[in-house]
């Protein structure tokens, strides 16, 4: 079995949704589809001001960038990566 799962916006976000919590370990969104920019994000958990929030690491080249988003926040920009700019997502 390759592993490779083939589902809509809808059924994706739904499962998304469902991962992201403050027990989320980490999701990684890889495999650009245009290689001169971002290569690589990671998605994980952070308390601020005892809310749970998404971190987003964004690697690009040698430089690491970092943004804080809530739960729709973060679920809007991973639908938008997977439908435009990244090929893999791993949760």
């Amino acid at each position: 079995m390759s592993g490779k799962v083939c589902v809509s916006v809808d059924e994706l976000r739904d499962k998304l949704a469902d991962f992201l919590s403050e027990r989320l370990y980490q999701i990684i969104v890889s495999n650009p589809r245009k290689k001169d920019d971002v290569f690589k994000i990671k998605i994980r958990p952070v308390m601020m001001k005892g809310a749970v929030c998404f971190q987003e690491t964004a690697s690009k080249g040698t430089q690491v960038f970092h943004e804080n988003y809530n739960k729709e926040e973060i679920l809007d920009k991973l639908i938008i990566y997977m439908e435009e700019e990244f090929k893999q997502l791993e949760a």
